[in-house]
Formats: structure tokens, sequence, C-alpha cells
């Protein structure tokens, strides 16, 4: 009878043309039973042509489609279909409802931080009642930042505009339909008030494309001449047409899209303020951040503070019981001195006893 043979199609499980594999056979008899055959198919880029230009992922998601917009494709195909090839026509809307949401959670979050700090310096006069950081100067501050982030405005525009407003409480009050409002007059105006913008002078351009909160707001120099270039007087990284300030420097974290003028470079001075949301990550960032924040600070230098004073404590305990020693020797050798004193005073009494009395007579 003849032995039926076997294919073996083995499929990458991994997505993307750097995910390859190959099949070791060391078994004589598999080999044999699959008739010396073993067919494979290797992962593969994901492809997309989008108005004539194509990119591709080493995954079914690709990421910045265009600003803020990932795309992930159906990795099914239709077998039905004589080709792989999916065309499809993507659009973009906005959703102020949605853009509304998360600045009304951003403003719950900070009037939470803002009633956490009230608790913890609250005085109640009637009974004497005061909270553990109670005259604490860093909470005062903490709280007169976090309602500055908007009494101080955008580029000295009230927020009110855009529907932030401090109120007569010391907290923040959102009014989602103002916002809503000005979002549907001006939507690029409105998501600078929130995100920030800068205003550029000089010949070629450059746009923002993003900045951290390390960014300082304020006026920089701009060059860049193939791919060198500087930001702020120091230099840049230069990826392409993107510009990026440098580390430990004022617009660290800084990134600009640039359009070279006719001589493929950009020279100018960019002003860069901060919206509602990057002022205040950036509040909260020099505040609470793990490595070099104001708070963090404060709860090390008590830290080391009660440190200290436990060592002090301790120094202190070693030095009382070798005092506490050297009295209970001092006690001893008093308690041995006053026994001899005794005796001395025993026998001198009975020396005194034994004279003769002297008489009158």
């Amino acid at each position: 009878e003849q032995v039926p043979t076997y294919q073996l199609h083995v499929v990458s499980a991994e997505t993307g043309k750097d995910s390859g594999f190959s099949i070791a056979r060391t078994d004589d008899a598999t080999v044999g039973l699959l008739g010396g055959v073993a067919s494979t198919t290797a992962g593969q880029d994901a492809e997309i042509t989008v108005n004539g230009q194509s990119l591709t992922s080493s995954s079914n998601t690709i990421t910045d489609l265009v600003p803020g917009v990932d795309v992930t494709l159906d990795p099914t195909l239709d077998t039905s279909a004589t080709s792989t090839e999916t065309k499809a026509t993507v659009s973009i809307s906005r959703d102020p409802g949605a853009l509304a949401d998360k600045i009304s959670s951003l403003v719950d979050s900070v009037n939470a931080a803002l009633a956490d700090i009230d608790s913890l310096t609250d005085y109640e006069p009637d009974t004497k009642a005061a909270g553990l950081l109670t005259g604490n100067s860093l909470m005062r501050q903490i709280r007169n930042q976090l309602l500055e982030s908007v009494s101080n405005g955008f580029a000295g525009e009230s927020l009110a505009s855009v529907g932030l407003q401090t109120d007569r409480d010391g907290t923040l009050v959102f009014d989602e339909a103002a916002f809503t409002e000005a979002y549907d007059a001006d939507p690029v105006g409105t998501a600078h008030k929130f995100a920030g913008t800068v205003h550029w002078e000089g010949t070629g351009s450059a746009e923002l494309r993003s900045a951290g909160w390390r960014t300082q707001p304020g006026s920089y120099t701009v060059t860049a001449s193939g791919e060198t270039g500087t930001l702020g007087g120091r230099p840049a990284t230069v990826t392409g047409d993107i510009l990026t300030g440098a580390t430990g420097s004022p617009v660290e974290d800084l990134s600009l899209d640039l359009t070279r003028d006719a001589n493929g470079e950009v020279s100018g001075t960019l002003t860069y303020t901060q919206g509602f949301a990057a002022r205040l990550e950036a509040i909260t960032q020099r505040l609470s951040n793990p490595d070099t924040g104001t708070v963090t600070g404060a709860i090390q230098s008590r830290e080391d503070a009660i440190d200290g004073l436990t060592d002090d404590i301790a120094d202190w305990d070693i030095r009382l019981d070798m005092r506490r020693k050297t009295m209970e020797r001092q006690y001893a050798a008093l308690e041995v001195a006053l026994g001899k004193l005794q005796n001395q005073a025993s026998w001198l009494n009975g020396q005194i006893a034994s004279l003769p009395s002297m008489s009158s007579d």
C-alpha cells in the first residue's frame, strides 16, 4: 500500500517583512512522511497608498496617516476577489462633543485637587481644628498656580470666550455651550487656546508640531539648512523637515514642522505661547515630577528631616544609656564609701563610749 505524503504550510505569527523564520528538519522519518516538502508564508509589511503617496507599516496600524489620525487595516482578505488591494475613503470630521468631555474631565480633576488642598489647609475657628497642612506656603502656591492657568488667559485674551473661567469660590468653571460655539466658529484658534501655538516671522516657515511640559514659552531664533539647525541659539536635531529643540534647553521637547525657502533654508524668530492644557501640564509636572518636582522635593526634605531626627534619637539613646551606666557605677561607689563611713562612725562611737567618764568631784 502506498504511503500518503503530506505538505506542511507554515504561516508567520508576526506581521512585517522582518519577522522571518526558518524550518529545521532533524527527523528523517518526519521528512519522509512530509515527502521532503515544506512551504512557508513569511510576514509582510502592510502597504497603503494615500493620495498617491505610498506608506508601509510592519503592523496593520498606520500611525499618523495625517497628524493625529491612526488607521487600522482589516487583515481579512476577500477570497472571492482577484486582488488583495482594497480601496476605501477615510473621512475625518471634528467632534466638539468629545473634546468638550475631555476638557470637562480635566476641569473636574483640577477642582478635585483644589478641594483636597482646601481640606488639608482648612482651619475651623469655632472648633480650632486645623488641617494637616494649615499655614503651608507651598499649598497656597500650588492653589494659586492652578487658578492662574485659567486667569492668565491666552496671549492677552480671556479664556471665558472658550468656556473657561474661575468662579468666586476659587474653583474652575467650564461652559460646554460656550466652548462648542467658539469651536464651531474657529476650531483652529480654539484649539490653540488649549494646546498652544507659535507665531513665525522670517524666511521659510515653522509650525508647531508638538511641545512638552519642559518647553518654556517665549521667543526663539530658528535656523535650518540641510540636516543642521539651531533653535534658541543652541544646536537642534533636524530630521527631514522636522526640527526638535535640545535636551536641557528652554526649548526641550519643542518640535517644529519646517517649510524651507527656495534655497532649502529656514531662518527667523518664533514665539511659543502655551495654551490652557499645556500650561496646566507644565504646572503639574513641575510640582509632582518624581525626579525634579517641587512637591517631590518637599516630601524628600521632610523625609530627610525625619531620618535625621531618628538618627539623633538613636544617638541620644546611646548617650543616655552610657550616662545611666556611669551614674550606676558612681552610685555603687558612693554606697561602698557610705558603708565605710558608717563603719568608721560606729568604731568612733565605740571608742568614745569606752573612754573613762570625768566626775565633777
